[in-house]
């Protein structure tokens, strides 16, 4: 992403970013959560988690952070994320990551602190926009291309084809062994 202000933009935890970008190019339908971590001295928070809140059931269907939602966030603060805070918002839209009125709506309400941080991307067309309230309005701190990280698939386990061949040639010593043994005692 390409910066288009000098402030400072949030420290994503690398983890954070590969969970964000599977939950929103999964499928073209909108997404939303909430952004977990902690506030900085700085001014641009930490972000250390996502809490995914939402997601439309079909195309063209707005997934927006309802009282339901909000119940599940808070619900999943106190459970796996008690010594955090809630900094910030994303919502993953096809069609731009330009705010809506709906979207402002929402981060001045419930978003209202200079080290929030609101991040719109368009799955479809791999772009993104970070937004935080700079002077009282909603400003675009980055905005740009977003790619996937390509993780590499972990190599297959490999079958252990020595260790089974010895295991393969002691069972056979071990019952010609037993073999002989039993026809010495006459039990064969």
């Amino acid at each position: 992403m390409t910066c288009s202000s000098t402030e400072l933009t949030p420290d994503w935890a690398p983890a954070v970013i590969d969970a964000l970008y599977a939950e929103a190019f999964q499928s073209e339908l909108e997404t939303a959560g909430v952004l977990v971590g902690r506030p900085t001295d700085y001014g641009a928070p930490q972000i250390s988690a996502l809490i995914p809140a939402v997601r439309a059931q079909t195309s063209g269907q707005r997934a927006l952070l309802s009282h339901q939602a909000w119940a599940y966030v808070h619900e999943t603060m106190g459970r796996h994320y008690p010594g955090e805070e809630i900094v910030g918002w994303y919502r993953s839209r096809p069609g731009g990551t330009e705010l809506a009125t709906e979207d402002l709506a929402n981060h001045l309400r419930f978003f209202p602190q200079p080290w929030h941080v609101a991040f719109l991307f368009d799955a479809t067309a791999h772009r993104g926009a970070v937004y935080a309230m700079r002077d009282g309005a909603l400003t675009v701190l980055h905005q740009g291309r977003v790619t996937p990280r390509t993780v590499p698939p972990a190599p297959p386990e490999a079958v252990p084809w020595r260790a089974m061949a010895v295991l393969a040639v002691l069972g056979l010593v071990l019952g010609a062994v037993l073999w002989l043994a039993a026809s010495a005692a006459g039990l064969m």
